[in-house]
Formats: structure tokens, C-alpha cells, sequence
């Protein structure tokens, strides 16, 4: 048995039918998602190229620093990767191919993580809004992922969504995107 939720579109400009997403069948409420509020529309993010201040994945660390400057920080992190973060509200995990645990010229990331809030794409999508605009924005994602708020006396709510281009967003129970990472096309 499985449930169908259904996700209102609060802030689109017309009025489409509500989306449909499949779930399974859960023993508890579902938190419905907080109404669309955007950011100023921005030039920081574009969210289909999987960019963000000009930075991309697949980019080398070489490229990154040649327009973001240095990272103020680097750490390994897993699985032969290191972590860097900028200022700017950007970071990276790019390879660590000879294990030396540090970011070479020649090392490529796979992901830009959007660090500041105050970073937004021309659709007024970054952090902190609600994931409800990214439904209204990009339509219904390719995998829409539920968690129990066991806080919130057991009820399900809206956890991440994964769109084909490259875009995974997460969020709390507050249902606002807390977590914004790019790998852009395949």
C-alpha cells in the first residue's frame, strides 16, 4: 500500500495542478512544507550547470583558485578526497590521486557545495528557502526522500530532493534547504 502525497504549489506565477509524488504508505502525518518564499534573484548559482561563482565540478583545483583565489581551509575528508572551503560561500571535495593528503594543481572535484545563504541563482533558489520553490521552480524531482521528526510526535517530512541534472538538496523538519550540493550534467 502506498500513499500519495500531494505538494501545493504556493508562489508559482500560474497556477498548476498540485504535484504528485509517490511515498510509501506512512503510519504518521506528513509535515507539509513551508510556502515558497525566494531570495533576491542572483547570478551566484546556476543550479542546471551545477555552478556557483563561476566555479564548476569537474574544474580543477588550479581553476578554482585561479577564480575563487586560495581556500581558506583544507582537510581530508573520505574515500581519498579533501575538502576545501572559500570564503566567497563555496567548497569543493576534489581527489587526493596519490594520498598525500594534500590538493594538488591537477586534483578534480566532483561537487560544489553552496555554503552562504546569501548566494542565490536568477530563479531566487539558495539556501534557506523552502523546498517547496524548488518544486515550483524546477518542477517535481527524481527522488524525493522522507524522515521521521520523532520530535514532533513521529511525522514524516520532506528530507532531500534529487533533480537529473545534478542538484541535491536536504533540509530539517523545518522543510527549508539546509544542504545544497551541484555535480551538474552527465
Amino acid at each position: 500500500m502506498s500513499l500519495l502525497l500531494t505538494l501545493a504549489f504556493a508562489c508559482a506565477p500560474t497556477t498548476p495542478a498540485p504535484v504528485e509524488v509517490a511515498a510509501p504508505a506512512p503510519d504518521f502525518p506528513i509535515t507539509a512544507l513551508p510556502a515558497c518564499e525566494l531570495l533576491p534573484a542572483g547570478t551566484d548559482i546556476d543550479v542546471r550547470s551545477g555552478c556557483a561563482l563561476g566555479v564548476c565540478p569537474d574544474m580543477t583545483y588550479a581553476e578554482f583558485t585561479a577564480i575563487l583565489g586560495e581556500p581558506d581551509d583544507c582537510d581530508p575528508t573520505f574515500s581519498d578526497k579533501i575538502e576545501c572551503v572559500w570564503a566567497a560561500g563555496v567548497s569543493a571535495n576534489f581527489t587526493d590521486a596519490d594520498g598525500d593528503e594534500l590538493v594538488e594543481d591537477t586534483s578534480t572535484n566532483s561537487f560544489v557545495y553552496v555554503e552562504d545563504p546569501g548566494l542565490a541563482s536568477p530563479e531566487g533558489l539558495g539556501l534557506g528557502v523552502s523546498l517547496q520553490c524548488f518544486f515550483d521552480q524546477l518542477g517535481l524531482a527524481e527522488d524525493v526522500s522522507l524522515d521521521i521528526d520523532e520530535l514532533e510526535g513521529d511525522t514524516y517530512f520532506v528530507e532531500g530532493l534529487t533533480y537529473a541534472f545534478g542538484l541535491y538538496l536536504h533540509a530539517e523538519a523545518d522543510g527549508r534547504c539546509d544542504h545544497f550540493g551541484m555535480t551538474g550534467p552527465d
